[in-house]
């Protein structure tokens, strides 16, 4: 049956819709650098930061939940066999993920967490090779995980002096390879549920976990109207930026909006230079910018072109929602 017209096709549209999803995620590591200084929340502070990223992704996975009521008229239920997974995924992508990158967004600059959240893209081709006989690496991979890594090399080129930077650094890297583990998760899971229940269940699963840790270990935030409100942006891009890239799934190729996810460093590292007054216009965050971002790009396109074959299992459809489609951005 042919999928009824909708305005997302349109070209304005859709490129329009593309480019929201992709500054609204490079923006994400800007918005929690500035959320810190807000919130006043130290740079050591740990249980303050996971009790921020927990309000954070409890109010999106809210949202998201609210998103599906609104728009099916039925209560966002999950069936019974799937709650474990989704708990374990919740545990995996947003709590451990989360803590990972929200701690080491205190020690980073923002230009640096927009280009090392990109890393995620090579991981999962690296990881996909070992675990999908049918997801193999090519040269084209290579030399697109080649130019990635020499990118975040050049990055952190001149920088050993530096522990803090060094440690951040490490901690968004780590980040990235929980949230590369967390989408075979997500792989299993997608194919017998809505991806908005799944999303809005995880993240709230999550976030609830990392309030109740940080409370634990005594987190306190400093509520301020700029700190609440930064809050509740990012708690929207979780929602909003989502919700924007499924249904372009749902009305185009792969290949034609997969590759914006090599936009999300590059409007990352401009946000960051504008409302950090960061340098991003040295030589040598341009030119990592650049690698990682061709990286990028070559990896989406590479990744498209497998994710629109016929998948083996004969479900193809739910399969490449969940398979191709995954963005880049850190947060």
């Amino acid at each position: 049956m042919k999928k009824k017209t909708s305005v997302i096709q349109k070209t304005p549209v859709w490129v329009t819709a593309g480019l929201i999803c992709t500054i609204l995620w490079g923006s994400a590591p800007t918005g929690i650098k500035l959320a810190y200084t807000a919130l006043s929340v130290g740079s050591s502070d740990i249980p303050s930061m996971l009790l921020f990223a927990g309000i954070r992704f409890s109010l999106g996975g809210l949202l998201t939940l609210a998103y599906i009521v609104f728009k099916t008229k039925r209560p966002p239920v999950l069936v019974r066999p799937l709650w474990l997974k989704v708990i374990l995924l919740g545990l995996m992508q947003t709590t451990v993920h989360y803590a990972f990158y929200f701690v080491g967004a205190a020690n980073t600059s923002g230009t640096n967490m927009a280009i090392l959240s990109s890393m995620q893209s090579f991981m999962l081709v690296i990881i996909a090779h070992f675990v999908d006989p049918n997801d193999r690496l090519t040269k084209k991979k290579l030399v697109a995980i080649a130019l990635g890594v020499s990118g975040i090399v050049l990055l952190n080129m001149g920088k050993t002096s530096d522990g803090a930077s060094l440690t951040g650094d490490a901690l968004i890297l780590l980040a990235a390879l929980t949230g590369t583990c967390a989408t075979f998760l997500i792989r299993a899971i997608v194919r017998r549920t809505d991806p908005f229940l799944l999303t809005g269940w995880q993240l709230l699963i999550g976030g609830l976990t990392l309030i109740l840790t940080g409370l634990l270990f005594g987190g306190t935030l400093d509520f301020t109207v700029a700190g609440t409100l930064l809050i509740l942006y990012l708690a929207l891009i979780s929602a909003v930026a989502f919700s924007l890239w499924s249904l372009l799934l749902e009305y185009h190729p792969i290949t034609r909006v997969g590759i914006f996810n090599s936009l999300i460093p590059v409007f990352g590292t401009l946000i960051a230079g504008i409302f950090l007054a960061e340098d991003i216009f040295s030589p040598q965050t341009i030119l990592a910018m650049v690698l990682v971002s061709l990286g990028v790009y070559i990896v989406s396109s590479s990744r498209a072109k497998h994710a629109e074959q016929p998948h083996p299992e004969g479900n193809g459809d739910k399969t490449d929602k969940g398979d191709g489609g995954e963005r880049t951005g850190g947060a």
